[in-house]
């Protein structure tokens, strides 16, 4: 049965910025820096707090939006969860992410995961609220290079619609999902289940952000794959799409504070972003224009500089107007009631800066925290990499450590072959026999020629460079006598590291999903509870599953 084979510590990895670890410490940023119990703490006193502020009239807003959403996509939201959001005992916990294109890299599905763990975590450690997970949907976004693609078992599957600066979320599906095959993961023991989860959920007739929503209902929602896979109680998820033209109208007095108001977003964040630097080493990619949002005309998103006056942007419904990424976690906050928000690394630094602008516009400012990521080893991956003589534990060493290893493995095997794999080992090994063997010859000559002292020098460093020719042929050598083997370490490393980032930030789910089936999402909720930190390092960071039934 697929299992949690190895737990890595953010202490241990090598992908972890030095800002998000300088964040990961710092007691002003993250809530975990202190002890769980003060983060319960902070919890109920966000929930109270929050259920005093948020009115039914925001409650009842919010429910007509899910309605008229989930119908939108074919989709019923379940009576029973509008009935729990009209209580003032009820919260969310969020996370947000854009609609990428089949579903985008995988850590898009641990997200929503690691948000619904916390949920009925909450739901166990402070049962006086109801806890509901909720997936803000950020579908405005343009960026078709970051969106429009998606990676299925190595292979990169492109979006082929339309292509523009297009709020992605509004086009249609394209005619070409008729008939779209998995073809790489036919032989998966669940690869028709995972071929039919797609292709109902990106149905012709729907747009990308309602297949998305289709899609994350189809599998963690009412009846989903997480039900069946056998997960007996807890809230489900709910998804809200921002671009919502009642939900933007009341969110509008803070539009038009921005439109009257250029560089005001900007200044504030710039302030807070340079008081990260200088007083925590907190270095934050977050770049915030005069007008901090977009203009949508269509499916059209463009910015508004240049193109509108202040006079014509006031004149806007609200619903034209897409708030960037210094307005965006505003809005969402706006809309919910919420308490804590779960995001990666690099979402953490840019909501700790926003933080004054929550300030200034008095819109409550959720516990942050920091959700594990997860990688996960096929059935072929995983029976390979014990075939290499790798461990569990060596799960997230970098590609030189386990070449090291592999050919550690090697030489143990055949002890004729030298151990010289280390190119930094090799030099001194080599500078150390050079001055063993001409150090007596050497005196000699500057004894009776001390003006010889440059000519002796360029002789040993030639015989050095000797030294590492004979090495580099000796590499080669090796390299096509294990030629085979070493092509198994390195397809397994890029496999598990593509492009040097964790397989999550590049290679989609669909993989895990064939492979693993429903039952896979229960034991990835259970490995990606934000609030289950490690016990040694107190750093959640990175998780691998082993499919291997």
């Amino acid at each position: 049965m697929a299992s949690l084979v190895h737990s890595l510590s953010m202490a241990q990895g090598n992908w972890a910025s030095d800002s998000l670890r300088r964040w990961w410490s710092s007691i002003d940023f993250n809530p975990l820096a202190n002890s769980s119990e003060m983060v319960l703490e902070q919890l109920r006193k966000k929930a109270i707090a929050r259920s005093q502020t948020f009115s039914t009239e925001q409650r009842i807003r919010l429910i007509d939006a899910l309605r008229r959403q989930y119908n939108a996509a074919g989709l019923k939201i379940p009576d029973a969860t509008c009935t729990l959001l009209e209580s003032p005992r009820t919260m969310v916990v969020t996370t947000a992410h854009q609609p990428n294109w089949l579903g985008g890299p995988a850590y898009w599905l641990h997200k929503l995961l690691s948000t619904m763990a916390l949920a009925e975590k909450l739901t166990k450690i402070l049962p006086e609220f109801q806890w509901i997970p909720l997936y803000w949907m950020g579908s405005e976004d343009h960026d078709l290079a970051e969106l429009g693609h998606c990676v299925v078992d190595g292979n990169r599957i492109e979006w082929e619609g339309e292509k523009g600066n297009y709020a992605f979320g509004r086009l249609m599906v394209p005619p070409s999902m008729t008939g779209f095959k998995l073809e790489s993961l036919e032989n998966a023991l669940y690869s028709r289940e995972a071929l039919s989860l797609l292709q109902k959920s990106y149905a012709q007739g729907f747009t990308v952000a309602q297949a998305t929503r289709r899609l994350a209902h189809a599998l963690l929602g009412d009846g989903g794959w997480l039900e069946q896979g056998g997960r007996e109680e807890g809230s489900n998820l709910v998804i809200l799409d921002g671009d919502d033209a009642e939900l933007k109208e009341a969110f509008a007095p803070v539009f038009r504070d921005q439109i009257q108001s250029p560089g005001l977003a900007a200044s504030i964040v710039g302030q807070s972003r340079q008081k990260m630097q200088d007083n925590s080493g907190i270095e934050v990619d977050l770049h915030v224009r005069d007008w901090p949002f977009f203009v949508l005309e269509g499916n059209q998103r463009s910015k508004p500089e240049g193109r509108f006056s202040t006079e014509d942007l006031m004149e806007m419904p609200a619903s034209m107007l897409s708030p960037g990424v210094a307005l965006r976690p505003l809005f969402q906050e706006f809309t919910l009631p919420n308490v804590a928000w779960v995001g990666g690394g690099a979402e953490q630094l840019y909501w700790a800066a926003l933080k004054p602008l929550f300030a200034h516009y008095e819109i409550p400012f959720p516990l942050t925290l920091l959700r594990p990521s997860l990688d996960w080893l096929t059935p072929e991956v995983s029976q390979q990499w014990s075939a290499l003589g790798w461990e569990w534990i060596d799960l997230g060493k970098s590609a030189e450590d386990l070449e090291s290893k592999f050919w550690f493995s090697i030489y143990q095997k055949y002890p004729s072959v030298a151990s010289f794999w280390k190119e930094k080992e090799f030099v001194s090994w080599a500078e150390n026999k050079v001055d063993t063997a001409i150090a007596p010859l050497c005196s000699l000559v500057l004894e009776v020629d001390s003006g010889l002292k440059g000519a002796v020098a360029a002789s040993r460093h030639k015989m050095i460079q000797e030294l590492e020719r004979l090495e580099q042929l000796y590499r080669k050598a090796l390299r096509r006598k294990f030629k085979n083997e070493y092509e198994e370490v390195l397809k397994v490393i890029q496999y598990l590291t593509p492009l040097g980032n964790p397989m999550e930030r590049v290679e989609g789910m669909w993989s895990a999903l064939a492979h693993g089936g429903p039952g896979i999402l229960k034991i990835y909720m259970a490995s990606l509870n934000p609030l289950d930190v490690e016990e040694t390092s107190k750093a959640p960071w990175l998780r691998f599953i082993d499919l291997r039934a």
